[in-house]
């Protein structure tokens, strides 16, 4: 036993200790008192990390049925939601395009038409891992996209000598723009999906793959411009504008595209497509959902064969390669979600902050936000949503305003890790270059959060209002 868990063990046993010994409070159900419980024990586990997170989205199937909540199926059935196939479906697509490098061509040739001067390669750069982590995780995206920034970057300093500004900014553009992209699609970050799948189930509020976008994308466009910008400021120079000849650039140069990756990409825009129009293809055929044509894309691809006729696009030794304890932390979440819902705690919370009407919902909101951007920087952002978003939403209720009005900027802030290595994936992979002093991503990072902060109070806030 290590002695964190040493420490969080019998901490969460004296805290189950209290909720079986005591009354729940007036008006408050035994079934919502032990949801408490649970919400407690999950959410001190997923921020310690005592055990390992998808570990601990399992224990709703135990503790539920256990603790009186509800039934095995009702703990259950969540981690089978549509969403979850959602993002299965989106992650055997991505890895088609790992396999077949599908991803280094879109690098390539975004940045051999921006052009080769270092401000130019920095933003090609952060388009390419943008674009990228819309469609496959932010995690594959980065360690992607590294190695290429690293190999740039050695080149770069044979020609011109070390610039250790311009190290910094390329790293931390990957790094800042991968949390950015993730944002602007249902299945580019955990976060986003759960949110929907928690309204759907929860409040039947639906929100297509379409729908996100409105309010991703323009995130992304407005945080894009901010993140270069701040970039600029902070490590760049009138010295970084000028071009470096494209005969020494031999990294990006473009091969002719294989049958392969033609195969692939046919089927990335189809499924890409599909997912924009759905709301039209659903008023003709009634059948088709964002999963189902995910799911119709990934299964094209273990059919199609392989140009060598011995394999197809995909086989199922990559699809075990899929980050499956994603999947489980997903429904853990979810399953947590339909507890506070079904043991009456939801309505129990939304009358309680029936109280705070008196202020502005605007402030409340704001308050939020930044809570959990804070938060963020510390626990998984997959846990942080499943723990606060139905908390959120009731006190949305309870003030009698838009759940999306606060889901969704609670949301988007989930993702907004942008301070410290631990925040996310992208910062972590990037801190391990060891060309990145925790001092560089915390200073550069408060305005990033800043300006996310910004952007979701005025720009989100003001689509959510009108749309």
């Amino acid at each position: 036993m290590s002695n964190k868990q040493k420490i969080v063990f019998p901490l969460l046993a004296i805290i189950t200790a209290y909720f079986v010994l005591t009354n729940p409070p007036e008006g408050l159900s035994i079934e919502a008192w032990r949801t408490i419980n649970l919400t407690i024990l999950l959410a001190i586990l997923w921020m310690t990390e005592a055990i390992a997170i998808t570990v601990t989205a399992l224990l709703p199937i135990i503790l539920i049925p256990l603790f009186g909540i509800g039934n095995i199926k009702q703990a259950t059935s969540p981690y089978a939601n549509e969403l979850v196939f959602l993002f299965m479906g989106g992650f055997f697509i991505a890895s088609a395009i790992e396999k077949w490098n599908l991803h280094r061509r879109f690098a390539f040739i975004i940045i051999n038409h921006l052009g080769y001067s270092k401000k130019k390669i920095l933003l090609g750069f952060m388009v390419v891992t943008s674009f990228l982590s819309m469609w496959i995780s932010n995690t594959a995206t980065v360690l992607i996209m590294l190695p290429m920034a690293i190999s740039v970057l050695s080149e770069m300093n044979l020609l011109h000598g070390e610039d250790e500004k311009y190290d910094k900014a390329l790293l931390l553009s990957i790094a800042y723009s991968a949390s950015i992209g993730g944002i602007a699609t249902l299945i580019g970050t955990p976060p986003n999906a759960f949110a929907a799948a928690f309204l759907n189930d929860n409040y039947q509020i639906s929100i297509s793959f379409m729908n996100w976008m409105i309010y991703g994308v323009a995130f992304e466009i407005f945080a894009f411009a901010f993140l270069y910008v701040i970039l600029s400021v902070m490590y760049l120079s009138k010295k970084h504008n000028i071009e470096i000849p494209k005969k020494n650039i031999e990294l990006f140069r473009v091969k002719p595209i294989s049958k392969d990756e033609l195969k692939v990409l046919v089927v990335f825009s189809l499924v890409a497509i599909g997912w924009i129009i759905q709301p039209i293809l659903v008023s003709y055929y009634g059948g088709i959902s964002d999963t189902s044509i995910a799911m119709f894309g990934a299964v094209i691809l273990f059919i199609i064969p392989a140009s060598d006729r011995k394999s197809a696009i995909l086989d199922w030794s990559d699809a075990e390669k899929v980050s499956w304890g994603i999947l489980i932390l997903f429904g853990g979440g979810l399953s947590l979600a339909g507890a506070i819902q079904n043991s009456g705690l939801a309505d129990w919370l939304s009358k309680l902050f029936m109280s705070l009407s008196f202020i502005s919902p605007y402030f409340l909101i704001l308050i939020i936000t930044l809570s959990i951007m804070l938060l963020t920087e510390l626990t998984s952002n997959l846990a942080t949503t499943a723990t606060f978003i139905p908390i959120v939403a009731s006190i949305a209720v309870g003030m009698e305003q838009d759940i999306l009005l606060f889901v969704i900027p609670a949301t988007i802030g989930a993702s907004c890790a942008f301070m410290l290595p631990v925040g996310t994936p992208p910062n972590a992979i990037v801190f391990s270059s060891n060309r990145i002093k925790i001092a560089d991503m915390i200073k550069t990072g408060i305005y990033m959060i800043f300006a996310s902060l910004l952007i979701v109070m005025t720009v989100i806030y003001f689509l959510i209002n009108q749309l």
